[in-house]
């Protein structure tokens, strides 16, 4: 089965920045450095949260580089794995939008505005990579 993605007609139209695994590798391979900067930057209360964000970045990192090569070099195990990594990011952010929500709803003095706004940045932030696995799924599923 070879997965030349770039001749798939079916792709919906929402789909269309996607329309080749070549992009989405450049993608990740850009996008990657920015998530573990991300990381490496962002301010927790927690020692714990933090060493685990940074260690799932670095990982996410690692992963994307080693998929996105693999997808120039034509290795058919890149796409399945540049569709996990884009899973387990998508469960990330979508994962922080549940637990500011339900946060919220725990503590109802917080700033209602801000833990919205919180969520709705952690949904759009999550999307991209909905949209990258679920090409990614679909190209395999065909």
């Amino acid at each position: 089965m070879d997965l030349d993605l770039n001749e798939r007609p079916y792709a919906p139209s929402a789909l269309q920045p996607f329309a080749s695994l070549r992009k989405i590798a450049v993608i990740w391979m850009i996008v990657a450095p920015i998530l573990v900067l991300m990381a490496a930057l962002s301010r927790v209360d927690s020692a714990l949260y933090f060493g685990f964000q940074f260690v799932f970045f670095t990982a996410v990192f690692a992963g994307a580089y080693v998929f996105g090569i693999a997808v120039f070099c034509g290795a058919r195990w890149a796409a399945p794995g540049l569709a996990c990594i884009s899973c387990l990011a998508m469960l990330f952010f979508f994962g922080h939008a549940l637990y500011g929500l339900l946060y919220t709803v725990g503590h109802p003095s917080q700033n209602l505005g801000f833990s919205i706004f919180a969520v709705l940045f952690f949904v759009a932030a999550g999307l991209p990579f909905a949209a990258a696995a679920r090409f990614l799924l679909r190209a395999r599923s065909h």
